[in-house]
């Protein structure tokens, strides 16, 4: 059960034309991956000097109308023309939930399903009334000055955040990761600098810092794939140019989200046995063991040292 109050750290809710940037994670479950274009960044201003703090926030009558940025992959935050929205201009963290759930989807989410998520065991006609409440908080958070432009979108049955006026960093990494795959598959040129673009904009984990909001867990669980697919697909590239620390480089930063991934131990292992450097290939052959120990799979023994060769192996890897 979702935990009451639980805040999230992910950030995607996109208008209606966002939502054909929707993403299955099993078609990006290969080794490798491309990248292909790079996404624009909501630039950031400093906020006016006659900003005046009110009950609801930051206003001022002749203040431009807001940059807002969602960060929601690793810690979640908001900022409204680069400066940080304190919590205390929320009054609730409902509200702050209400606007993670917004960024997890990617598309409207209706009423009753935020309803749902939110309040659980309460009557539809409280909830209802509760989340007219935090739809009007969110609004005054993301956008305070009257009559400009609000990000916050509703049309009676659902509710969504206008992408052309928020950036959302699970969006914009799940736009490059995906044109990363399409561009990789399709041997691009660009392919390795989206690639590089996607890795360097997962900054951690979907609401990293709210581990207990089990209704985010699909898109932790999505982005995280998605993250793991491009870099299986920088590795490929790496290996396939012969660059054996960027081999590395990604391969650890694998590691980081899926520890007991046999299959890039043992590339990994090769691909240093190859290079010449046995002793890197030992110590990572016994954190290979262990890992593989703590899921009760029976390891693969170190292989017999070769010479070196000019050519790391091929993509995927085979058996040591």
């Amino acid at each position: 059960m979702p935990r009451q109050g639980a805040e999230t750290r992910g950030e995607t809710g996109l208008s209606p034309e966002g939502a054909a940037l929707g993403w299955d994670a099993a078609t990006v479950s290969m080794p490798g991956l491309a990248a292909g274009g790079t996404l624009a960044v909501v630039p950031a201003h400093g906020l006016d000097p006659d900003v005046e703090c009110g009950a609801n926030g930051l206003r001022s009558a002749t203040e431009a109308p807001h940059t807002v940025a969602i960060h929601a992959l690793g810690n979640f935050r908001v900022t409204r023309n680069g400066v940080a929205v304190p919590r205390t201009a929320w009054q609730s963290r409902k509200a702050r939930d209400l606007l993670k759930v917004l960024v997890s989807r990617s598309r409207p989410a209706p009423r009753d399903q935020l309803m749902e998520v939110l309040w659980p065991d309460v009557d539809p006609g409280k909830s209802s009334n509760r989340l007219s409440v935090l739809l009007s908080t969110v609004r005054q958070v993301l956008q305070p000055v009257k009559d400009d432009p609000q990000p916050l979108r509703t049309d009676g049955t659902s509710v969504w955040l206008d992408a052309n006026l928020v950036s959302i960093d699970v969006a914009e990494f799940r736009r490059t990761a995906v044109s990363a795959v399409e561009a990789h598959r399709a041997g691009r040129t660009d392919a390795v600098a989206l690639m590089y673009r996607a890795v360097g904009l997962y900054a951690g984990d979907f609401l990293e810092d709210d581990p207990y909001a089990d209704w985010a867990q699909h898109t932790v669980e999505e982005l995280r794939a998605l993250h793991q697919a491009v870099l299986r697909a920088l590795i490929h590239h790496c290996q396939t140019s012969g660059d054996v620390d960027e081999v590395v480089r990604h391969t650890l930063r694998l590691f980081e989200d899926d520890p007991y991934d046999e299959q890039a131990h043992l590339n990994l292992i090769k691909v240093l046995i190859t290079a010449g450097r046995i002793g890197e290939a030992r110590r990572r052959h016994e954190i290979y063991r262990r890992a593989m120990a703590e899921i009760g799979v029976e390891p693969r023994a170190m292989p017999a040292l070769r010479p070196r060769t000019a050519a790391l192996p091929a993509w995927p890897p085979t058996a040591l």
